[in-house]
């Protein structure tokens, strides 16, 4: 239709205004508002993610690092294809960030990985998103919600302990009873 076209003039015009590095922080803020709209927005802008992937690796604002990696984040949610295309360009920057000792990107970077578990993406390799968040939890305090959210998602696949080397069996269980503790003392 004519409103898509125009649509996909518009994400297009922004996108080329990313590459430029002109108001980064506006734009995203447009492109985030683009993306709740609908789905197909959500693909096309995210067809895009290398212009995304470049900012948040090479911005020298943390304020824009963090708002062009949430609108990554906003790109995964219920949308299998904008999910693999963030996924297959962009693994290893969302590990890195799961990684970080930032809580906000540890927080954005699960809120990613925890929408791709809920749409059954099969690439990602759950052992390994499992230790990361484990060693997160004992490194971080207050641990970020998205991250307590993508522990009780991978707690409740079918035999996740098995998955986990030894150590990490071992520190899986810290932080389920941790986990228990703190709510049965609430």
């Amino acid at each position: 239709t004519k409103v898509n076209m125009e649509i996909e003039k518009l994400i297009k015009s922004l996108i080329d205004k990313l590459k430029q590095c002109e108001n980064e922080l506006e734009v995203i803020k447009e492109l985030n508002i683009l993306c709740t709209k609908e789905k197909s927005y959500q693909t096309l802008i995210a067809s895009e993610n290398e212009t995304l992937k470049k900012i948040i690796v090479s911005s020298e604002s943390q304020e824009v690092t963090l708002k062009a990696f949430q609108l990554l984040a906003n790109l995964c949610v219920q949308n299998s294809t904008a999910q693999k295309l963030v996924w297959d360009s962009c693994k290893d920057l969302i590990m890195l960030q799961l990684n970080s000792s930032n809580n906000k990107f540890v927080n954005v970077a699960a809120m990613i990985l925890h929408n791709m578990l809920l749409s059954g993406t099969n690439s990602i390799k759950i052992n390994l998103v499992l230790s990361s968040c484990i060693e997160q939890a004992f490194k971080i305090d207050p641990i970020p919600d998205f991250l307590h959210i993508l522990l009780d998602h991978l707690i409740c696949e079918k035999n996740i302990v098995e998955c986990l080397e030894e150590k990490d069996q071992k520190n899986f269980l810290h932080y389920v009873y941790d986990h228990v503790q703190n709510d049965t003392s609430e």
